[in-house]
């Protein structure tokens, strides 16, 4: 952009013919080997004559690496600046488009633009046109006047000391509208600029030159922040100071042949636009994107990612044999309703493999649906047609359309979302399909090391809550054996006002036997008290070797727990180890196996004591263990055995009396077992029962903190998609997630009502029984699920069940128990995540909005996908309003590191978004092929046919002027007069 030339009059340090005449021949030869470089701005002080020769050249067949050649006048402007390094003239550069003729240039510009020749006091100063024969004049005089002048050219020492006025260039420029409008740049040096003193005396002078610029040459990053309104201040405070944002451009300023095309600090000028004057203007409106200073532009995109152009044959009356490149940022396909839009982007799509095309499903709306099929219409369907896609790292992949519309490879290389996708998607009944959209960005957005080698969001989630999930399977075990133990002992409470009846009629029975005892001779009584004495002995004994065998029984549950215990040891322990090589702890795993003590020799020991203590006991003969003189059941027994074979009773008596004993035994067993059994009831039955109902409903609370818990780890799994968000714009941050406990109302109420018979059951209808859960569940949320809500919650929630006639209301085939694990039951809670939109819940959103979250996720969040992006036409949902301020900044700010395809009817999604390529189809069925595509940049501008591009936009897409308007006055105030 700021190359001198030979005819350069200042600082000429090219070759020069020994006529000394410039040696063009040196000069494009120069010009010619420069690579990567396609435009150059051809500079000279207050003339074009260089810029003239050049193209002379280039009409000549010469500079054919070379697309497009700008003439840069270079004027010394009338402004002498202090500065820190001393008094400086300031430069002022006007680059013209090359529409304008270099005659255009001299007659209606150059031959305008004056210098002052002389002064006068009293009239008005003498002032000529910058033409090279005044300019040497003005140098012929001056050296005349000065000796220090000579040793150099006339016409070099007139360039050296004529000044202009940046206002008459200006003001030439506007009377010469009809030439010149549109087809200028006023490019601002920073040199000497920067060195102003804000604080000075020449503050004014800076402003004013700045606010005149169109752009300014300058490489110093500082100065390229600071004129895109980023170094301080917002955007709109730069422009409201200095009329709009100033792209920054830098050049080598060559004057010598070493210099051509190599900037200080390797620092090109890239501009990313159609090689044309209307391309470079771009930067005008995109400062920050259009332009790059420095060695190269970063490459953010994978070029095994990036589609080069695509290629169809084989379908003659269709698409013919094609090919269309793309873009690898933006491509916006537009055209009327029915003009191929979406066949191009199915072709690309289907291709690349996209999922759509891989199930088959869902395809009946599609362009290639319905030209796949044979008619009368359609004679030469696009079956057996071949589409390859040229990626830009060489790559190509070349696939046959088949009938069934499915291509089987083996990967999906690009993102479609088909035209009726985002519809949808979106619908009402489509939700849980949305959600799950939206868990794969969340999913992505969560950086690999974080993923704990899960495919995908629910993978991912279900590691995450492993443990959480590990603690609530134990509770609901747990829960579930207090609900039995609770319920066996309600059965046994329920029973103790009949065993005090029972007991009543026991000692009842007992003292009408005791007062009515059999009548015996005086001469037997002996006889029978010592009867008496041993039976009461012998029912000691026995009682005691009862004992005896409960605890042998006891001995034996806990052997068999043991057993069950070491059997679940040694599955916890095999997982124990798994877990511990994936977190790297294998070499600790002698700290974290459980291993229980050998109980079998104490079990055996005590089993063996308990034995024999009951043999002696009962009087066994073991050799070697009987003792002569101890007392023993048998002994007893034999003894009372000997006393009734000498009894002198009768045979009458003997049974009389046997009869009365074996009553009275019977009797007092009982009352004691009875007796036995309630004081349990009372003691520790009671006391276990409301002990087990404390701690059920500890276990009860515990689930809702680990519902909590969980509701954390989910956030965590979203907080990657939040930071985002938040660093992202307005509209992102309307965007927000957060997790929430979720309670299965409906059906738990469904399961619930099931249990009772409603002809006596306190809610007769299920509307009812859900009234009450939901009173339930709304106090304890609005507590935030705290213990003391929830147990106050609950108990309220019981009572209304009226608990003490549950028994009553249940039906035949259901028990406590069963209710027990209903109320209790904590698997209808779960935890969920809800989404927001402008403070809105996602199911209250209309379609648009939707459609606005669905595409900001694809745009903003979906970070790990770098994929092509092929979008057909997601604005049918969306108005002007909503798409500009809530999806621009996003496609503009995801193509820098994604390429993106979309087809549109919306301007402001071509427009605003500053998209790099515009597709135009267009159908005509009475030609063949019916579809054809054209396309090319934004400022592909021609009024007359072929229409340019811009036109194009501004025919098809209704509101195409007014979005190009808005555009080009983003970056600065309105012009005055409109």
């Amino acid at each position: 952009m700021h190359i001198h030339s030979p005819s350069s009059a200042l600082n000429n340090q090219f070759p020069k013919l020994s006529s000394g005449e410039p040696d063009w021949e040196a000069y494009i030869p120069a010009l010619e080997s420069l690579k990567d470089i396609r435009v150059l701005g051809i500079t000279d002080y207050f003339s074009i004559e260089g810029y003239k020769k050049v193209l002379e050249f280039k009409k000549k067949g010469r500079l054919p690496n070379i697309d497009l050649i700008l003439p840069n006048i270079e004027f010394r402007i009338d402004k002498i600046i202090d500065t820190s390094k001393g008094k400086h003239r300031l430069n002022y550069h006007i680059i013209f488009s090359d529409g304008v003729t270099p005659q255009e240039i001299e007659e209606h510009f150059l031959q305008d633009i004056k210098f002052v020749w002389e002064g006068d006091p009293q009239r008005t100063d003498l002032s000529l046109s910058v033409r090279r024969e005044n300019l040497t004049l003005l140098g012929a005089k001056l050296k005349t006047e000065n000796p220090s002048f000579q040793g150099r050219s006339d016409y070099e020492i007139g360039c050296t000391c004529a000044t202009v006025s940046p206002t008459d260039i200006k003001n030439v420029l506007r009377d010469k509208g009809s030439i010149f409008k549109g087809r200028y740049l006023i490019v601002l040096p920073e040199e000497h600029l920067s060195l102003l003193d804000w604080d000075g005396q020449d503050h004014v002078t800076r402003k004013v030159l700045l606010q005149g610029a169109d752009a300014v040459f300058s490489a110093n990053a500082n100065t390229i922040k600071w004129t895109s309104g980023l170094k301080s201040g917002t955007k709109d405070e730069f422009i409201a100071e200095f009329k709009s944002l100033k792209p920054c451009v830098h050049g080598s300023d060559a004057h010598k042949l070493e210099t051509i095309g190599k900037p200080d600090g390797n620092k090109y000028c890239w501009i990313k636009a159609e090689l044309t004057f209307e391309g470079l203007k771009q930067i005008l409106y995109e400062p920050e994107d259009r332009v790059y200073i420095g060695e190269k532009p970063a490459n953010l995109k994978n070029d095994y990612q990036v589609i080069e152009r695509v290629s169809l044959d084989g379908a003659p009356d269709w698409f013919g044999k094609i090919t269309v490149p793309l873009n690898e940022d933006m491509v916006s396909i537009i055209g009327p309703r029915g003009s191929g839009k979406s066949a191009l982007a199915e072709a690309v799509a289907f291709a690349g493999g996209a999922a759509i095309f891989r199930s088959g499903q869902g395809l009946e709306d599609t362009f290639l649906y319905k030209a796949a099929r044979k008619s009368a219409a359609n004679p030469n369907p696009v079956v057996g047609a071949k589409v390859t896609l040229h990626w830009k790292n060489g790559d190509t992949d070349s696939v046959p359309i088949p009938a069934t519309l499915q291509n089987s490879g083996s990967e999906e290389k690009v993102k479609y979302l088909p035209q009726k996708f985002v519809d949808w998607l979106c619908a009402p009944e489509n939700n849980q399909e949305l959600e799950a959209e939206i868990e794969k960005v969340i999913y992505q957005r969560n950086k690999k090391t974080d993923r704990l080698r899960a495919s995908n969001f629910q993978e991912l989630r279900k590691a995450a809550t492993q443990p959480i999930e590990t603690k609530r399977d134990r509770l609901i075990r747990t829960i579930q054996s207090l609900n039995q133990g609770i319920a066996d002992g309600n059965s046994r409470l329920a029973l103790k006002p009949q065993k005090a009846v029972e007991l009543k009629r026991r000692q009842e029975e007992l003292e009408r036997l005791l007062k009515n005892p059999p009548s015996l001779p005086a001469e037997n009584k002996e006889e029978l008290a010592k009867l008496e004495q041993l039976e009461k002995e012998k029912q000691e004994f026995e009682s005691q070797i009862v004992s005896l065998a409960e605890q042998e029984t006891a001995v034996n549950t806990v052997e068999a727990k043991f057993e069950v215990l070491k059997d679940d040891l040694e599955s916890f322990n095999k997982e124990i180890v798994e877990l511990l090589g994936k977190a790297g702890l294998q070499d600790s795993a002698a700290s974290f196996v459980v291993a229980l003590p050998d109980v079998a020799a104490l079990i055996a020991e005590r089993r063996g004591q308990i034995g024999s203590v009951a043999a002696a006991l009962r009087g066994d003969v073991i050799a070697g263990t009987d003792v002569p003189g101890t007392r023993t059941l048998a002994a007893v027994i034999a003894e009372i055995n000997s006393i009734k074979e000498k009894s002198k009773l009768t045979e009458a008596k003997k049974k009389e009396y046997e009869k009365f004993q074996g009553d009275k035994q019977k009797l007092e067993e009982s009352i004691a077992s009875i007796t036995r059994e309630i004081g349990e009831l009372d003691t520790v039955i009671g006391p276990k029962m409301k002990a087990d109902q404390e701690m059920r409903l500890e276990r009860y609370l515990d689930a809702f903190e680990l519902l909590k818990e969980e509701r954390q780890v989910l956030e965590n799994l979203y907080e990657p998609l939040k930071q985002a968000l938040e660093k992202s714009n307005e509209t992102a941050k309307k965007l927000t997630f957060f997790s929430r406990t979720n309670f299965d109302l409906t059906r738990h109420a469904n399961r619930g009502i099931e249990l009772f018979d409603r002809r006596k059951s306190t809610f007769t209808d299920q509307d009812a029984m859900e009234g009450a859960l939901s009173a339930f569940f709304d106090f304890i949320q609005q507590n935030d699920f705290s213990r003391d809500a929830i147990r106050e919650a609950s108990r309220k929630l019981l009572e209304s069940f009226k608990p003490s006639t549950i028994r009553d209301q249940l039906r035949k085939d259901y028990t406590p128990k069963d209710f027990a694990d209903w109320f209790y039951n904590i698997e209808a809670f779960s935890t969920t995540y809800a989404i927001k939109f402008d403070n809105k819940d996602l199911k209250f959103l209309s379609p648009g909005e939707k459609g606005i979250v669905l595409l900001l996720l694809y745009l903003e969040a979906e970070e790990g996908d770098n994929r092509p992006l092929i979008i057909d036409q997601p604005d049918d949902n969306l108005d002007n309003l909503s798409v500009y301020p809530n999806l621009i900044d996003y496609f503009r700010t995801r193509k820098k590191t994604r390429q993106i395809v979309i087809i549109t009817h919306n301007p402001n999604l071509v427009v605003n978004t500053d998209s790099e390529q515009v597709i135009v189809a267009s159908f005509d069925g009475t030609r063949i092929p019916k579809l054809g595509y054209r396309s090319g940049a934004l400022e592909d501008t021609n009024p007359g046919l072929p229409l340019g591009i811009r036109e194009e936009v501004c025919r098809i897409l209704e509101g195409g002027t007014k979005a190009f308007q808005l555009r080009e006055a983003r970056y600065a105030l309105p012009k005055r007069g409109g």
